[in-house]
């Protein structure tokens, strides 16, 4: 805008101010977009620094779910080839827990285990005994003493790297507490024999 002296009228250059006013919305666009980018920023490099979530592994299966000792625990069903009563378990002499005993079964010689030894309290005794879960694979078979009627469930479990010390024969646990046996591990040891 021009002032001239007699205080006449002025005219306005339109050209010119709408020029200014579109560098000025440039410019804080710009400034907005910067801060917008500047915020994104910090929150991903906030996100990068939290520590990783433990590994976890989620499977779900069929399993026969019982309980030894004061515990429940769960083993994947396929692992089951029968579930017997007890008519007589033999003792074996100089045989270590959790070997219980020897009994007959299908014609032929089957080890039996308390593995109350090995995972719950020892000094807890049988709720029901005579029950037998018969665990095995093609070439190893061996018989799991139990405290209860076992049962058929669908259930998913979250199974972590480490099972913790003294824990060697567990996979895993369900978000209910239901201990997964590593039926594996305890075929492998079986064979193996040695010190449980």
């Amino acid at each position: 805008m021009k002032r001239s002296g007699s205080g006449a009228r002025q005219s306005v250059d339109w050209t010119e101010l709408r020029r200014r006013l579109s560098a000025a919305a440039e410019h804080a666009n710009g400034a907005d977009s910067a801060g917008a980018a500047d915020q994104i920023l910090r929150e991903r490099a906030r996100q990068l620094m939290r520590p990783p979530a433990p590994e976890t592994r989620a499977d779900e299966f069929e399993a026969i779910a019982f309980t030894i000792g004061r515990e429940r625990y769960a083993l994947r069903s396929e692992s089951v080839l029968a579930i017997c009563g007890v008519a007589r378990l033999t003792p074996v002499p100089g045989a270590a827990p959790p070997v219980a005993g020897v009994m007959a079964w299908r014609g032929e010689v089957l080890t039996v285990l308390d593995l109350r030894q090995l995972l719950s309290d020892p000094a807890a005794p049988l709720v029901r005994a005579g029950e037998v879960l018969v665990i095995g694979d093609a070439r190893t078979s061996f018989g799991l003493m139990i405290d209860d009627r076992p049962e058929l469930l669908q259930i998913t479990t979250t199974t972590s790297p480490s099972h913790g010390p003294g824990r060697p024969y567990l996979s895993g646990v369900t978000g209910d507490g239901l201990l997964i046996l590593d039926i594996a591990a305890l075929i492998r040891r079986l064979t193996e024999g040695g010190n449980w």
